[in-house]
């Protein structure tokens, strides 16, 4: 059932289905697993990995919408040339700190480190995160940039 919704998300995501995504869900070999563990415990200590591991959204989880949406509405942005000064990404923003507030519960230190570990295509595959495109996360973080500050309070 998992996989099932994974990849109904993945399709929700991208629109079809790539095998690329779809193999490391059914297959993933112990020194992948090692590789992604290492990944892990490297970046967080075993408190934010406790944290991240219970919270962060999941493909297999519905939940997972919301943060599906954000991409998509970004992906949007970006294919109609709205720029991260608009109000569509201050409403973006707003978005990401109110999902991230409940995700991360207040903890603005580990939002902004995951948040340094999420742009990173690097760590973001070895940490087995689904990957989001660098033109989305370059959008975010210049909106968050520009509207955060204001949205903190």
């Amino acid at each position: 059932m998992n996989h099932t919704n994974t990849i109904q998300n993945i399709i929700r995501l991208e629109g079809d289905l790539h095998w690329e995504r779809l193999l490391p869900i059914v297959h993933l070999s112990e020194q992948e697993t090692e590789q992604k563990s290492h990944a892990w415990t490297s970046l967080f200590n075993e408190e934010e990995q406790s944290v991240l591991r219970e919270r962060l959204p999941k493909m297999e989880e519905q939940e997972t919408q919301l943060w599906i949406n954000i991409i998509k509405r970004i992906e949007l942005c970006l294919k109609n040339n709205i720029k991260a000064d608009s109000e569509e990404a201050k409403l973006l923003a707003e978005d990401v700190l109110l999902l991230s507030n409940v995700l991360f519960q207040g903890d603005e230190a580990l939002a902004e480190k995951f948040w340094r570990v999420r742009k990173s295509e690097h760590y973001s595959q070895e940490m087995g995160l689904y990957p989001v495109s660098d033109k989305v996360t370059y959008f975010m973080d210049q909106a968050l940039a520009i509207h955060g500050e204001g949205l903190h309070k």
